[in-house]
């Protein structure tokens, strides 16, 4: 039962996502972005 309602919602995001160039945008480069902060704050040399 909550595959039918599931896979139609799935695929209706998905076609609104792929609409919209800042989310598509907001999609991909946020965890890029999130990826080099942590990066760069968590700093494992001992002082």
């Amino acid at each position: 039962m909550i595959n039918s309602r599931f896979f139609p919602l799935m695929r209706k995001e998905f076609i609104h996502i792929a609409r919209d160039r800042r989310s598509l945008l907001i999609l991909f480069l946020m965890p890029v972005l999130m990826m080099f902060v942590f990066g760069y704050a968590i700093n494992m040399d001992v002082k």
